[in-house]
């Protein structure tokens, strides 16, 4: 069994689940299935960000498709306004092959979205980035910037309806999460990664922390639990100081 002890959180998580996932007015997009997700920013979530990829794509001419981003900029619900309409910036990631030598090219897609007014604080830098296809969909990763510290999102799947819209959260209360796959077998050595940041919904909504603005000293404390090998017995625990950063 592995638990992580957190540091003290600065407040309260959000109930992301009690958000309103309405949008209240749309453009006709070009494309017939748009895809949602949803940026939230602040202590209490209290400035709402809807995000909406509309792609026309041309496999042909990757890159040459018609992609934009709406952004709700203003938090009213509407996406129809002036100027939430954003062109994207591409961009081509050399990929090398696993299977045997030379490499290939994927598109990406980067929306820079700017500042954003929000309650009482103007987030900074906020930007989206679609990725190539991994099977039939695109991750997304969202980053910005709210009460001086920049996030990052993990790789999110936008959805066909904004009732099952991925929720980034930027600016909330901080907590710990565990890297994917992080369990231990026996007799093998493990590395345990740790990221600080706020918790959101859905896979890879996790928005973390970028390691310069976490203060020098301040490590998380993992307590790691070892079953014993005799039925009934209790385990071993130790504790470590997660001091490495990367």
């Amino acid at each position: 069994m592995l638990a992580v002890v957190a540091l003290p959180c600065p407040a309260m998580a959000a109930d992301l689940k009690k958000i309103d996932r309405t949008v209240k007015k749309e453009p006709a997009y070009q494309s017939k299935s748009p895809r949602y997700g949803l940026l939230v920013l602040g202590p209490k979530a209290e400035t709402l960000l809807w995000l909406v990829f509309d792609s026309v794509p041309d496999p042909l001419k990757p890159g040459k498709a018609r992609d934009y981003l709406y952004v709700d900029r203003n938090g009213n619900g509407d996406l129809t306004e002036p100027g939430e309409r954003v062109a994207a910036t591409v961009h081509k990631l050399k990929v090398d092959v696993s299977f045997g030598s030379g490499s290939y090219e994927e598109t990406l897609l980067e929306f820079d979205v700017g500042d954003v007014k929000g309650a009482g604080e103007v987030h900074k830098g906020v930007k989206v980035v679609v990725e190539w296809y991994r099977g039939k969909e695109r991750p997304v990763t969202v980053s910005a910037a709210s009460g001086g510290r920049r996030q990052d999102s993990g790789a999110v799947v936008f959805a066909a309806k904004p009732k099952g819209a991925p929720v980034v959260h930027v600016g909330g209360g901080l907590t710990f999460g565990l890297q994917p796959g992080a369990a231990f077998e026996r007799g093998r050595e493990k590395e345990l990664h740790v990221y600080l940041g706020t918790a959101g919904l859905g896979d890879g909504a996790f928005a973390t922390l970028r390691v310069e603005d976490v203060p020098e000293g301040l490590h998380p404390v993992a307590e790691i639990e070892f079953p014993s090998p005799t039925k009934g017995e209790p385990g071993k625990k130790v504790t470590v100081a997660l001091s490495k950063r990367c």
